[in-house]
């Protein structure tokens, strides 16, 4: 079933995008199917078929406009910043680091000198 949007511009503001814009339809569109994209609420494969795209075209098409799968959200920058504000006030984290090979490393956050080989 189609669903159709209605949108209320001033007449002038309309004429303006139409002359700017032969198919303005379409990119209303897209513009919308790449909001609900960047929100998670389609994904790639729901993306492709609205805009009648294979998987490269869409990709190729994000890519152009700078748009990665994946890609942060200024909500998912900012709640890492508060964490990482909320971490940083505990005062300087040990973190100890060890693996497979003789190489033990002692991790301080927070302070000028980050790894320290054992």
């Amino acid at each position: 079933m189609p669903l159709s949007v209605i949108l209320d511009l001033p007449t002038d503001v309309e004429d303006k995008l139409r002359r700017e814009s032969p198919d303005l339809a379409a990119e209303v569109k897209e513009a919308y199917a790449l909001e609900l994209f960047r929100r998670g609420k389609l994904t790639h494969y729901e993306l492709s078929r609205v805009l009648g795209l294979d998987h490269l075209e869409t990709d190729a098409w994000l890519q152009q406009l700078r748009v990665f799968e994946g890609s942060l959200t200024m909500a998912d920058l900012e709640g890492d910043r508060q964490t990482l504000d909320r971490v940083m006030n505990q005062g300087p984290l040990m973190i100890a680091v060890a693996d497979s090979s003789p190489l033990v490393a002692l991790i301080n956050i927070g302070h000028p000198c980050a790894a320290w080989p054992l």
